[in-house]
């Protein structure tokens, strides 16, 4: 060991190799350690940065193993650096604004040994922006109102010299104040002592320091929080919530995501899709934060986004959405060309939507769901298209109905003790009415009567008449152009009649048939 490095100790793992140079360099008279790094031939920006040259020059200087200056180390001065063989980014550090806890240095010259008035050294945490209050004192550790002088940056000593006259006021000055959870947490991370947070310590520091500060203060500023009024109380603060709701892993973070969907989903905020997710979005979106670093963050907001949001094939979340999973009334009805309120009450009749639902349209239908109900529409009609297809009354149509000649659509099943409005198969209308044309077998249609009149005249029962013309047993049955469906057909009655009679074995049922042809009466007679 070189007589250099008795003039003062360097407290590995604890101190930076730039502050122990800088303080060598003003212990020997030098007016920076810029200057001083000149006289030896190195680089100082080159410590400051962990530059493995400089390094070994300095260790050599110092006539000591290189090994025991990587405590002290910071490798990087652009965006990432290693700091305890933990990653930072510049977001985290604080290196070009001197920061200091008063009590320490002011303590520093009493306790530590070396060359008086050198003794003060600079932590290597005192560089982290996560850790904003000193553990031993229990005071907000203190930042120069001014970045340093270009020749005295990452100058401890230098800078330390500059605030010397501000200590005593500091000290008179400074609160009381507690590390919040998330500084404990990093703290313990640098020393390489495990906290229990698992699913934090899977992300680099950086990365779980940044999300902690950001839910934090989402928690409990709003999703779109303006940080540029915050100071160290409101910073600490934040984090302290933040790490306490992440430190539940990735099912605390995804509770988090989901419940600022349920917020969207309730109508108490008209932002848009991208905005749901507030300062959480427009980080993982900017362009400093593009680095695979924060892809596992990226992912699972990306897959909240896909199981809870009404994302289309086209649209970019984090990534192209190549499949829909979720409609929303408004999508589905944009999608499918159906107006909305249509749409909403087949929804709410199919009970695929909660009859109390007040979500303005924002609420979440499965899309298979939805595109089956469209199918359905598109393939089947309700009971008035159904009455117009076929040219019948409301009555007859119930009495096809009852008599299982029009089937409802078993697709959509009705929300329990709801009123359930059935659907008929198109293609079950059409087969009854190829049905009944097909018995057409004749063109002359003097002496032939429209259905319902032939009804009142055989006397006999709607359904009766639409069996006899379905079974091809009458030989005078003709079909009007003019008008639709059954009301097309003409039949004769006195022909009908005697087909009745002969079927019942000389008996038929004397009906009497409101105006509506409704079954009001029946009894029995003979024929004659």
């Amino acid at each position: 060991m070189s007589r250099l490095a008795e003039l003062l100790p360097f407290h590995a793992g604890d101190e930076t190799v730039a502050s122990y140079f800088s303080r060598l360099a003003a212990a020997c008279g030098y007016e920076s350690a810029r200057a001083f790094a000149f006289h030896l031939q190195l680089q100082f920006h080159g410590l400051v940065a962990g530059r493995e040259k400089d390094l070994e020059t300095f260790a050599a200087v110092l006539d000591m193993p290189r090994s025991l200056l990587s405590p002290g180390v910071i490798v990087g001065d652009k965006s990432i650096y290693q700091l305890s063989g933990q990653q930072l980014s510049r977001h985290e550090m604080q290196r070009l604004r001197f920061r200091f806890c008063p009590f320490c240095v002011n303590e520093d010259e009493h306790l530590c040994g070396g060359r008086r008035g050198f003794r003060a050294y600079g932590r290597l945490h005192w560089h982290v922006s996560a850790i904003r209050t000193c553990r031993r004192h229990g005071v907000h550790l203190v930042s120069s109102a001014a970045l340093a002088r270009s020749p005295f940056q990452h100058d401890f000593a230098a800078n330390l010299a500059a605030e010397s006259p501000k200590i005593p006021e500091y000290m008179a000055s400074a609160e009381a104040a507690k590390p919040d959870n998330l500084q404990t947490y990093v703290e313990k991370r640098l020393k390489g002592v495990k906290s229990g947070a698992d699913w934090l310590d899977s992300l680099p520091l950086f990365v779980a320091i940044r999300l902690c500060e950001i839910v934090g203060a989402s928690l409990l500023h709003g999703n779109l929080f303006r940080s540029s009024g915050f100071g160290d109380r409101e910073w600490s603060a934040s984090s302290g919530a933040g790490y306490d709701l992440l430190e539940g892993g990735e099912p605390a973070f995804r509770q988090y995501l989901e419940a600022q969907v349920d917020e969207f989903h309730r109508g108490a905020s008209s932002r848009g899709k991208r905005s749901i997710f507030g300062r959480l979005h427009y980080t993982l979106a900017h362009k400093t934060t593009t680095e695979a670093a924060f892809d596992p963050i990226r992912d699972i907001v990306r897959d909240v986004a896909i199981d809870n949001l009404a994302l289309a094939p086209g649209d970019e979340f984090f990534g192209p959405i190549s499949t829909r999973r979720y409609h929303t009334i408004h999508s589905a009805s944009k999608t499918h060309g159906i107006p909305f309120e249509r749409l909403n009450k087949l929804l709410l009749d199919a009970g695929l939507l909660p009859s109390d639902s007040s979500s303005g349209g924002r609420k979440l239908i499965e899309a298979q769901a939805v595109d089956r109900i469209v199918r359905v529409m598109a393939t089947t009609l309700n009971q008035k298209e159904v009455i117009a297809k076929l040219g019948v009354t409301r009555k007859q149509c119930r009495l096809l109905i009852n008599g299982g000649l029009l089937k409802s659509s078993g697709e959509v099943r009705p929300r329990a003790g709801s009123r359930f409005i059935p659907r008929y198969l198109f293609e079950n209308v059409t087969a009854l009415l190829e049905s009944l044309r097909s018995a057409v077998n004749c063109t002359e249609m003097s002496g032939l009567h429209d259905l319902r009149t032939s009804i009142k005249r055989c006397r006999c029962t709607f359904a009766e008449a639409v069996d006899l013309i379905r079974s091809g047993k009458l030989s005078n049955v003709a079909w009007d152009e003019s008008h639709i469906g059954l009301a097309a057909l003409r039949v004769d009655p006195n022909e009908m009649r005697a087909l009745i009679v002969r079927e019942h074995r000389g008996c038929v049922g004397s009906l009497r048939i409101d105006a509506d042809d409704a079954v009001v009466e029946e009894r029995s007679v003979f024929a004659h």
